[in-house]
């Protein structure tokens, strides 16, 4: 293993230490919600691969933070419960909050080429004259969001600018899946380092 993805490995734990919390129930949140970022990251490598400017350990590293606000947004919905007990108060803030929080906190650890990454997340409508590191973490978002809830709430993914962009046509709705599943092995290593 080279000096670069060393590094970049000793980043994705740094990410998995900010995703913990004494309150169990906040506990449990912050859990679901590093196991999606995980997912993201591990799809948005993968996706990395398959276009042309995009770096594979800097698609993971953006995927791992794209929700690097969401523990701290958590920590503070303790404070009121009535957001914090509601699934759907508790996304909606999260969902308005994170892309900011998240910003906030890559520019205060020096991470200034992340805040794209961070402000873009669930940004349907991104449109970028040229695609990069928002727009594949916003697809590998899709990606990751097949069988949850939050699924519904993201558009078709040829309605979205950033899947044109990117030329991922051979991973459309009616075969991500089957090029996912070819990969599995690969992507369940990579998450079971990520969460290891």
């Amino acid at each position: 293993m080279g000096m670069r993805e060393t590094y970049q490995l000793s980043l994705s734990f740094l990410s998995r230490s900010v995703f913990r919390s004494p309150n169990k129930q906040i506990e449990g949140y912050i859990k679901e919600a590093y196991k999606l970022s995980t997912k993201v990251a591990v799809i948005s490598y993968f996706l990395a691969g398959k276009v042309k400017g995009v770096a594979p350990g800097d698609a993971m590293l953006a995927g791992l933070f794209q929700d690097i606000g969401v523990p701290s947004i958590l920590a503070t919905l303790e404070e009121y419960p009535d957001i914090l007990q509601d699934p759907q108060k508790r996304r909606a803030c999260i969902d308005t909050l994170a892309p900011k929080v998240g910003a906030m906190i890559m520019k205060q650890w020096g991470f200034d080429e992340m805040v794209d990454v961070v402000n873009s997340r669930k940004n349907w409508l991104l449109d970028n004259e040229t695609a990069g590191l928002a727009e594949l973490v916003l697809i590998a978002r899709v990606h990751a969001a097949i069988g949850t809830a939050e699924f519904r709430e993201c558009p078709p993914l040829f309605k979205i600018a950033a899947f044109q962009k990117l030329n991922l046509g051979e991973l459309g709705p009616d075969n991500t899946l089957q090029t996912l599943n070819d990969s599995k092995d690969e992507l369940a290593e990579m998450e079971r380092l990520l969460t290891a």
